[in-house]
């Protein structure tokens, strides 16, 4: 598992601060165009190549928000879980941006280990940054936060809630 794209501190007007504080203010994200065109550019030629074994935008709700909609299932697919290793030590990035920040230019990918040198060669051709985040096994959603676990629930668990979340 991979997210393709630089992750930045964007919370202004994201789903986490109406979620969390009942506002949508701040900052919005700016998208740069010429990381985006590349972004693009690698996901394509990594699809013709077969690389990803799934993939997903990362937008509404940010990189946890996609990581768990990729485990739950759809179109027939069933649910996977995942394990993943997230680490919010880059300067200027917290916990909260790094999980809910609305970063536009990111995409997840799923790398079989067998094409891992080649999707990481295929993100260096493009100059697009890629960072592991962990594996897809099992049944549970276990995310380890700066080396202390943040979450461990069963994916359909996360599904449920996800689905029922909106039902006003």
């Amino acid at each position: 598992m991979y997210v393709l794209g630089a992750t930045g501190e964007d919370l202004g007007g994201t789903e986490y601060l109406r979620q969390r504080f009942g506002v949508i203010t701040g900052p919005l994200p700016v998208l740069n165009l010429d990381a985006e065109r590349r972004l693009q550019h690698c996901v394509l030629e990594g699809a013709q190549q077969r690389l990803w074994a799934a993939a997903h935008d990362c937008s509404d709700g940010g990189l946890l928000v996609a990581l768990a909609e990729l485990c739950f299932s759809s179109h027939g697919k069933a649910l996977s879980g995942m394990d993943l290793c997230l680490s919010a030590e880059a300067p200027g990035l917290s916990r909260a941006g790094l999980l809910f920040g609305e970063t536009p230019g990111r995409m997840l990918v799923v790398v079989a280990a067998s094409h891992r040198a080649e999707a990481e060669a295929l993100c260096q051709k493009h100059q697009v940054p890629c960072h592991p985040l962990g594996i897809v096994r099992g049944n549970r959603f276990t995310v380890t936060l700066d080396g202390e676990l943040a979450l461990d629930e069963p994916v359909a668990e996360l599904e449920h809630l996800w689905r029922t979340a909106l039902c006003l």
